[in-house]
């Protein structure tokens, strides 16, 4: 029965792996029958959940926070979910605080969300741990207190939560609530920019390039500003065109520094104007043209086409 949840989403699933006659009639039979399989789910863990299965208590109210076969009831779900939390399940805790600091189903009520947060933090639960620092160092449901903030925001970062590592970067680079230091600024900058963060990975190309927290390294400062402005960050299109352009040896390329610095400057980072126009005058008219071209194709590439006019009625 501990499965039954998984299962019946499992089956709904399934349920559309072959082609049908009448597309139409096995939607509606499909529909039919999902609604009844949910329908079985909810009464099948309300009897376990009855009885105090704590598993079965967070299906119910995920059942009836999304509506899954019955009308959402995001009172039950709250009340179901908390059943569980106090009986130290963590995500459910979690669950519920979120709804409750968000309001859904309730009042909002800040300070509540963080006593369940704190439950689910205290038993490892990484989302629960950054939202929880997220709030201390806000002062929002609590006093502010950077301290404790940034030691839960070290227990997530450790379990692997993206944005903790970056904001526990961020507060060993400036000292907030934690000592300083910058080599271990840098190794979670490095951590948080690996799942994809362009602003982690124009933080470890900075580093790099300032010497702060490891040597000065230039070629890995090009690379990670490389990644973050192919990204789209402009700080690191500005840098990345910059470092082109005042480097020396293999790494000087005044193309490739007329190219970024274009592309910061359609942006309208600041200064970036002024770099290009003095990276420009050193080129020739060809590499100028290749510049553009780069810029263009770049700026073509990751530009969103604009969305249709709608119809007119």
């Amino acid at each position: 029965m501990r499965a039954s949840f998984a299962s019946v989403l499992l089956g709904s699933v399934l349920a559309f792996g072959c082609a049908p006659a009448n597309p139409v009639r096995h939607l509606e039979a499909t529909a039919n029958q999902q609604q009844r399989m949910f329908q079985e789910a909810l009464a099948q863990n309300l009897k376990l959940a009855e009885k105090g299965e704590i598993e079965a208590m967070r299906n119910v109210g995920q059942i009836y926070a999304i509506g899954a076969g019955v009308p959402p009831n995001h009172a039950e779900a709250l009340r179901w979910y908390a059943k569980a939390a106090e009986r130290n399940d963590a995500e459910s805790a979690y669950r519920l605080a979120i709804m409750t600091d968000f309001g859904v189903g309730t009042a909002p009520n800040a300070a509540e969300a963080v006593r369940w947060l704190r439950v689910a933090a205290e038993q490892g639960h990484a989302n629960a741990q950054r939202q929880l620092a997220d709030m201390l160092a806000q002062g929002r449901g609590a006093t502010k207190d950077d301290a404790e903030a940034s030691r839960w925001y070290l227990a997530a970062a450790q379990l692997g939560e993206p944005a903790a590592q970056s904001a526990i970067a961020q507060r060993l680079d400036g000292g907030i609530g934690i000592e300083p230091n910058a080599a271990q600024a840098l190794l979670w900058y490095r951590t948080a920019a690996e799942h994809g963060s362009a602003l982690d990975q124009y933080q470890v190309g900075f580093h790099y390039d300032m010497g702060i927290g490891a040597s000065e390294d230039d070629y890995e400062a090009l690379a990670w500003y490389r990644r973050a402005a192919e990204l789209g960050n402009a700080d690191a299109q500005y840098a990345l065109g910059t470092l082109h352009a005042e480097t020396s040896g293999a790494l000087r390329d005044p193309i490739e520094a007329c190219r970024w610095l274009d592309i910061a400057a359609r942006a309208s980072y600041p200064n970036a104007r002024r770099a290009l126009l003095s990276v420009e005058r050193q080129l020739s008219a060809r590499d100028l043209d290749d510049c553009r071209k780069l810029a263009d194709d770049w700026v073509t590439k990751h530009t969103k086409p604009a969305p249709a006019p709608a119809a007119a009625s």
